[in-house]
């Protein structure tokens, strides 16, 4: 059976009347967006929205993700769970996004974890416009499969390139992913070594301590490092993981941790 499925999410956040509000909020399944909330006491105009995936994701899908965020605009974008990227025979799915930011704007995006099944084929590109002030805290998990029957690396193909440009369309940094397991393990030492999970966590703002930031975290014991990006827009880090809920609140740690910090 043939399957092929076009989707997308629309989102342009706005800061006014002390409080970040949605001035466009679409989303086509099966994709869905939940209403807006204000949860968190201490940052009371900080906008929080959950978005859910209604089941997984088949050869031929389509997804496409534009987000904006206003001057001054702050929010939360939280996943439901986790998405499962069926078995692919034939064909592949890719996700799009891009990320579009003002002036002093602040975006903590929690990307699903993606669970790749055995012969899967999926590939995603992330672009990130970053204004002056602005800063994104972007993290996104990759499963090597259904962990807990056994099934690690089995999947034909995992691409992710995330590209951050300045307002005037100048690049600023970037970094890619290639993943074939069945061409060349990556259960080996430098790359993922006995670990099933990557976890990505990407920093940008020209108010991040980046060099600071990097230094605790590479002091760390864990299976974790960090790597400043050029020209003042960030840093990247990354751990590596065995079980999907230590990693997600790893990472989720991190980036509350430091999206509290005042900017300097």
């Amino acid at each position: 059976m043939t399957h092929s499925q076009q989707a997308c999410l629309e989102l342009t956040m706005i800061s006014g009347a002390e409080r970040t509000r949605p001035a466009r909020a679409l989303a086509t399944p099966p994709l869905q967006l939940s209403r807006a909330r204000y949860d968190n006491p201490t940052v009371p105009a900080e906008l929080h929205l959950t978005l859910t995936h209604l089941g997984g994701v088949l050869a031929g899908d389509r997804y496409h993700i534009d987000i904006a965020m206003g001057t001054a605009a702050q929010a939360m974008l939280l996943p439901a769970a986790a998405t499962q990227i069926y078995t692919m025979p034939m064909g592949t799915a890719e996700q799009h996004s891009q990320l579009r930011t003002a002036p002093g704007a602040q975006l903590y995006w929690q990307t699903a974890p993606q669970i790749l099944f055995s012969e899967a084929h999926y590939q995603q590109t992330t672009q990130i416009a970053l204004a002056p002030r602005a800063r994104v805290l972007l993290s996104d998990i990759l499963v090597a499969g259904r962990l807990a029957h056994g099934e690690a690396w089995q999947f034909a193909h995992y691409s992710s390139r995330t590209e951050i440009y300045d307002l005037d369309g100048q690049l600023l940094g970037g970094d890619r992913i290639v993943l074939e397991p069945q061409r060349r393990s990556p259960v080996r030492c430098g790359v993922m070594g006995r670990y099933p999970i990557l976890g990505t966590l990407w920093l940008l703002g020209d108010t991040f301590d980046a060099e600071h930031i990097a230094r605790q975290i590479n002091a760390d014991e864990r299976a974790i490092s960090a790597a400043v990006l050029p020209t003042r827009c960030g840093l990247v880090v990354r751990l590596l993981g065995e079980h999907l809920a230590a990693t997600q609140q790893a990472l989720h740690a991190l980036a509350v941790t430091f999206a509290r910090r005042t900017p300097g």
